[in-house]
């Protein structure tokens, strides 16, 4: 169990870095 909610929070953590360069780039543009 703590192997997959570790996994979770890598993939939101992941995931909240790549709608982050979206959103700079999206203000770049």
């Amino acid at each position: 169990a703590p192997d997959s909610r570790r996994r979770v929070r890598s993939a939101s953590k992941g995931f909240k870095t790549f709608t982050g360069v979206l959103f700079l780039n999206k203000g770049e543009c």
